[in-house]
């Protein structure tokens, strides 16, 4: 199952599509305790909207960052924030958390 499909679930839409999504405030707790960070592509269709129907427009790509150990998404335990960038790697430097994601694997080749 792809990750983002759980990160990002349907969004109530009955009075318009609302504009991004909640994210947490801070990973540096994730960080101090060795935990992992994700970085991915998250695809727009071309009226600039998720696969959940959150609004973001087409400004850069739109990057998820999110932590690698998460079983247990649905209980909350899982850290989830948004950066625009040109590429991943800059998405990264943006955030200066280079030293902190988990390396792409040969299977990711999106993003």
């Amino acid at each position: 199952m792809d990750i983002l499909k759980t990160l990002l679930p349907k969004v109530d839409c009955t009075r318009g599509a609302p504009m991004g999504r909640f994210q947490n405030e801070s990973f540096l707790k994730l960080i101090e305790n060795g935990i992992k960070l994700c970085v991915r592509k998250v695809d727009l269709d071309s009226g600039g909207y998720d696969i959940g129907g959150a609004y973001w427009g087409h400004y850069l790509n739109l990057y998820c960052v999110f932590n690698e150990e998460c079983d247990d998404i649905k209980a909350g335990s899982i850290y989830r924030s948004f950066v625009r960038a040109n590429t991943r790697f800059d998405a990264i430097n943006k955030l200066k958390i280079y030293d902190y994601v988990k390396r792409k694997s040969k299977d990711q080749k999106n993003g």
